[in-house]
């Protein structure tokens, strides 16, 4: 179907589509006839699967333009990876900064095995993939990657994959400060109890942080409610979140308990 047979209404969905998931005009208006027009339904389900609603043409990379690039970037010793250095100018040159949420996006998308190194079959594949052969095109596709995390299933894959993305090699869990660090990036706005944790750790735990308790965090964040009322203790959660939920309790009694107190604040008169 072409735009201009579309009614008004249907052709600012397929600009809205568009504008949402960064795809082409064919993709949106086959997407949004697959979903009855539903513009949030459509493109929640396009997320979870865009090669089925594919209907561009593949975008495809100019090899000789994407090598330039890299060679750009790369690290003059060590000629198959870009390194610390690269990476920065790279993102320099996106306009990003390092803490930003789309670095950690960016790496996800490259299938980045170590911080702030991404190797050159990383880059080429990681590009290809995403159909950027420039930075310019690259810059237009980052809003979309976003997105992409919307989709619960996406969101898990880049939740797990930040855990060994951010680990030292050779560590078998991730130093407390990294960990706190990539929550405070990953879970913000998902988990209502994300400072209180934090604070949490800080103060009662000191130690690395097990892949084990990184993975389940995600589940207890997308579960529990506003006053950890419920809380499965009979769940096979780690220690670490057990105690977690009786400290946010405790917490919780303490200041009910001083609310009830009588409002000493102003004194009596003798």
């Amino acid at each position: 179907e072409d735009m201009h047979k579309l009614k008004s209404n249907q052709r600012d969905k397929v600009k809205q589509f568009i504008a949402c998931t960064n795809t082409g005009e064919k993709t949106a208006i086959y997407c949004l006839q697959q979903n009855d027009w539903k513009l949030d339904i459509a493109s929640d389900n396009y997320f979870q699967n865009p090669e089925a609603y594919n209907r561009e043409t593949r975008v495809t990379v100019d090899k000789k333009k994407l090598e330039h690039l890299y060679n750009k970037f790369r690290d003059p010793n060590e000629l198959d990876k870009i390194t610390a250095e690269g990476v920065m100018k790279l993102l320099d040159d996106l306009g990003l900064s390092p803490e930003s949420r789309l670095v950690l996006i960016l790496a996800w998308k490259f299938k980045a095995a170590v911080q702030c190194e991404f190797t050159k079959e990383e880059f080429m594949v990681g590009m290809t993939e995403l159909g950027c052969d420039n930075l310019e095109k690259l810059q237009n596709k980052l809003p979309s990657l976003e997105n992409e995390l919307r989709d619960d299933v996406k969101f898990k894959d880049f939740y797990h994959f930040t855990f060994n993305y951010a680990r030292n090699p050779g560590q078998k869990g991730l130093d407390l400060d990294l960990a706190i660090a990539y929550w405070n990036i990953t879970l913000e706005g998902r988990f209502i109890f994300l400072d209180l944790w934090c604070k949490f750790l800080k103060e009662h735990h000191k130690k690395s942080i097990p892949k084990d308790t990184w993975n389940l965090l995600l589940d207890f964040a997308t579960t529990i409610n506003e006053d950890l009322s419920n809380y499965d203790e009979e769940g096979a959660w780690p220690v670490l979140i057990d105690d977690f939920v009786e400290y946010g309790r405790n917490l919780a009694k303490m200041s009910s308990e001083r609310s009830d107190l009588p409002d000493s604040s102003h004194g009596t008169s003798v």
